[in-house]
């Protein structure tokens, strides 16, 4: 079962931008898949797909209703994680063998990062 953290700095952020909302919130990574629909189908095109926009993120964090963490999203593969982290409700969705995620607030965006065990 992987462990999450949220660095003080990031905390803070997640949640002003999850008071925004009217309903009750969590916070939803998806993180590295064997089998992603977002992969580019040919080298040229990650080249110039990287060239453009940097490196692809291998995580994907997202503010969701508190209730999205109720669903099984979980398809062949994959494992479907929920934690509270500093009384912030965390679902992290993967399909590779995670065992520790760092969050951090990095300039204007928040930064998912896999630490070594």
């Amino acid at each position: 079962m992987p462990q999450v953290s949220i660095a003080r700095s990031a905390l803070l952020e997640l949640r002003e931008r999850m008071a925004r909302y009217n309903y009750p919130t969590a916070v939803w990574i998806v993180g590295p898949m064997q089998e992603d629909c977002r992969a580019p189908s040919s080298i040229e095109e990650a080249w110039l797909i990287e060239k453009l926009y940097g490196p692809p993120p291998r995580w994907v964090l997202d503010i969701v209703p508190l209730d999205a963490l109720k669903e099984n999203p979980v398809e062949g593969g994959q494992t479907f994680h929920v934690e509270k982290v500093a009384d912030i409700s965390v679902g992290l969705l993967t399909s590779k063998t995670v065992l520790r995620l760092s969050i951090e607030l990095h300039r204007d965006a928040i930064r998912v990062y896999e630490l070594d065990a």
